[in-house]
């Protein structure tokens, strides 16, 4: 008797870990979770560089005495700001929608919802810390104190703090799905 029961234990948990998705299925999940934050994390990279180009320009300018040739004109350099968070903006609303579209995985949804809370709080960011480096870059240079570069500093300390808060336990969920299903994770952006 005690042999048939071990043999139905064993016959279940085989049932069990056979039912279990492969280690590529996971994998591919694991991309196309992935993948629309990549797409994220470049636009942010290019918005970024615009605005500490822009600010290193703006401290060089009042150290240096540049010609008119030299200088661009702030409404072009506002400009390509502008559009690059609009391009942030509007990427952050395509992989939100993409990983809202993305079925749970093996009926679990625990590294969708932590992808989801980074594309939120990039949304938050935008709506207010974002907003005001801008209009802080756009200040024009009559205008512009110390009061502005220590604001400045303080907000980018905000943004580096509350992302990576949220990308940490991204992280760790990420961890614990490849853990899970058995795959090595890549070196990419998040990591």
């Amino acid at each position: 008797m005690k042999q048939i029961l071990k043999l139905n234990i064993l016959a279940v948990c085989m049932i069990i870990s056979s039912c279990k998705p492969s280690p590529q299925k996971a994998e591919k999940y694991y991309d196309s979770i992935i993948v629309p934050l990549e797409e994220v994390f470049s636009k942010e990279e290019k918005f970024i560089a615009l605005i500490n180009n822009e600010m290193d320009k703006s401290v060089n300018d009042s150290t240096i005495i540049l010609t008119l040739m030299d200088t661009i004109p702030c409404d072009t350099v506002c400009q390509e700001i502008e559009t690059a968070f609009s391009d942030l903006q509007q990427q952050i609303k395509v992989s939100k929608d993409k990983l809202v579209s993305l079925p749970d995985f093996d009926k679990q949804d625990d590294i969708k919802k932590s992808a989801l809370a980074v594309l939120d709080e990039y949304s938050m960011i935008c709506l207010n810390e974002y907003r005001e480096l801008i209009s802080i870059v756009k200040t024009p240079e009559n205008k512009y104190s110390h009061e502005d570069d220590d604001r400045f500093l303080e907000i980018s300390e905000k943004i580096d703090s509350t992302l990576q808060e949220k990308i940490s336990t991204l992280i760790n969920d990420l961890k614990l799905f490849a853990k899970k299903y058995n795959f090595k994770l890549k070196k990419d952006t998040i990591l």
